[in-house]
């Protein structure tokens, strides 16, 4: 690298697979951008996220830590070392980013170091999330695993804060005012003031009985389970609100309400909004050096478009006429029946991500700041996507679901692909690496090039499953992955006492489908009881810490 340079930009795609792109194999190039920065960049060929879904991946990104070290992910990275928006304000950069999903909030610690950090999620996505917890903490209890005043307390604790991180939202929304009003082409428009009066009361009523709010909203599933028929008229004045309101008289009704939502309204802001925010921002930052984090959430939802005409998918033919020469019906479009229908609207929706990629970067050229720029390319996990694919991924440590690109772009940098062990805690010390800032000593990556990372015999992937972090009482999951093999360990709920586990083993060398399982096989007894030994080690650690 002849200059170092003076600005940053992650740019992030959730669910976004590594084989989906022509570097990853794939026959079709739906993402022309994202391969031309990894053909000019240094391109990570066999980079995987350190788990997944996003809550699980987040704190590798941002920290260069294990999703299970520091008591896991609950809190996001409130527990953890400063992160990387923190150590470039502390370097006097301008900082710039968005709160995509509940889980990278203020209240999880993601927003601090940000000099601008907006939410773009639907409010309910919160209460969405909640139930999986509640759930978790009905069925300890119900299997005895813990006492009814522990059950009080889990719950407590938990929506006390989901509460507070709903009044929350809702003042940052109010002091939005109309400044964003772009936003609610995609997300829906409620009364704010209203919702934050309701979740001050409902703070106010958990604090004082916490027993009698615990058992009155056990089997809340969401948001609208926490109004009343006057906060109805009164949240959704707006639109829809007979609609609302009909829901609230045949719950069994509500399935098919939130299909008709969905096709009207998103979880998040797509982005195109995104996009159009950061270069208004950027516009005012441009004499300054700047670090910018976006991650973008079209692809986990296969939308091609912003605002209502994403209900008919309507851009997805144009995208695809771009990669592929595919073109669906409009029937295919509305409802996908066959899994190759859902992958070519999933090639279509990465078009679309990529052209909104291609905008930041035009602007960057434009503005003559791309020389001084590093662009970064990550994802945080990928999807069940493709005809192939047959198995539920979520939290799995399969490749479709953990191979993911990392592409660290300047045209300052040389180009150079990498096929070492790398994982996501190596972005983080990479990046700080290319610009010049010294890595911290708490960070567990390497940068990506060092001539250290070809002794790295292995890649650590780890979770407590879906739902709560709770390592204590939960089986963990641990694998380990390298360019031939790839190992997993899962423990098992622990019968009479004993604790017991399962693993699998794949030659991946041979078998990159990990279809033969052979762990069983007698002349890998060796490389399977070393394994379990790490893995077990492993859990012992992060219990004890």
């Amino acid at each position: 690298m002849t200059k170092k340079p003076q600005n940053v930009i992650f740019l992030g795609i959730d669910s976004l697979r590594y084989d989906r792109l022509v570097a990853g194999g794939y026959d079709y190039d739906s993402a022309p951008t994202i391969s031309f920065l990894g053909k000019n960049g240094i391109e990570c060929s066999r980079a995987v996220t350190n788990s997944g879904p996003t809550q699980l991946a987040f704190p590798s990104i941002v920290t260069s830590t294990y999703p299970l070290d520091y008591g896991g992910y609950d809190n996001g990275i409130v527990s953890r070392p400063a992160s990387l928006a923190k150590i470039f304000k502390r370097a006097n950069y301008s900082t710039f980013g968005f709160a995509q999903d509940h889980v990278n909030t203020n209240a999880n610690g993601y927003a601090d170091g940000y000099d601008s950090y907006e939410n773009i999620y639907d409010i309910d996505t919160i209460w969405k999330n909640a139930v999986i917890y509640t759930r978790y903490y009905k069925e300890l209890l119900k299997d005895d695993r813990c006492s009814k005043s522990e059950f009080t307390e889990l719950n407590f604790t938990y929506l006390s804060r989901i509460i507070q991180m709903t009044i929350d939202y809702c003042n940052d929304a109010i002091r939005e005012d109309s400044t964003h009003l772009d936003k609610y082409k995609d997300l829906y428009p409620y009364d704010f003031y209203e919702v934050k009066k309701i979740f001050e009361s409902h703070k106010i009523t958990i604090n004082n009985n916490k027993q009698n709010f615990i058992t009155k909203y056990t089997d809340a599933v969401d948001i609208n389970d926490y109004f009343t028929w006057v906060d109805f008229i009164k949240v959704y004045r707006k639109y829809m609100f007979s609609i609302f309101f009909i829901i609230k008289f045949w719950p069994g009704l509500k399935k098919y309400f939130y299909r008709f939502r969905g096709k009207l309204f998103k979880h998040f802001a797509t982005s195109t909004y995104m996009t159009d925010r950061f270069i208004n921002w950027l516009n005012f930052k441009k004499d300054d050096g700047f670090y910018a984090f976006l991650f973008f959430n079209d692809l986990h939802e296969n939308f091609t478009s912003s605002g209502i005409s994403n209900a008919w998918h309507k851009d997805t033919n144009k995208y695809l006429s771009k990669s592929n020469n595919k073109q669906l019906s409009f029937f295919e479009k509305i409802k996908p029946k066959t899994k190759k229908t859902g992958s070519l609207i999933y090639d279509a929706s990465l078009g679309y991500v990529d052209s909104e990629i291609n905008r930041i970067i035009k602007f960057l050229k434009d503005n003559q700041l791309i020389d001084n720029t590093l662009v970064v390319i990550f994802s945080d996990h990928g999807t069940e996507v493709g005809e192939n694919c047959n198995r539920s991924l979520t939290c799995s440590f399969y490749d479709e679901y953990v191979r993911v690109p990392l592409i660290f772009y300047s045209p300052q940098i040389k180009p150079k692909s990498i096929d070492t062990n790398i994982s996501l805690i190596d972005l983080a010390p990479t990046v700080l690496d290319l610009m010049g800032l010294e890595i911290p000593s708490y960070f567990k990556g390497s940068p990506v090039y060092k001539d250290s990372m070809t002794k790295r015999h292995y890649t650590m992937l780890e979770n407590a499953g879906r739902g709560p972090c709770d390592i204590m009482r939960k089986p963990l999951n641990i694998s380990f992955r390298n360019n031939d093999w790839k190992f997993i360990y899962s423990e098992l709920p622990a019968l009479e006492g004993k604790e017991s586990f399962e693993v699998e083993l794949y030659e991946i060398k041979v078998d990159n489908s990990e279809v033969f399982d052979v762990s069983c096989d007698p002349k890998n007894k060796p490389l399977v009881d070393m394994f379990i030994k790490m893995a077990q080690s492993r859990c012992l650690e992060v219990r004890n810490k």
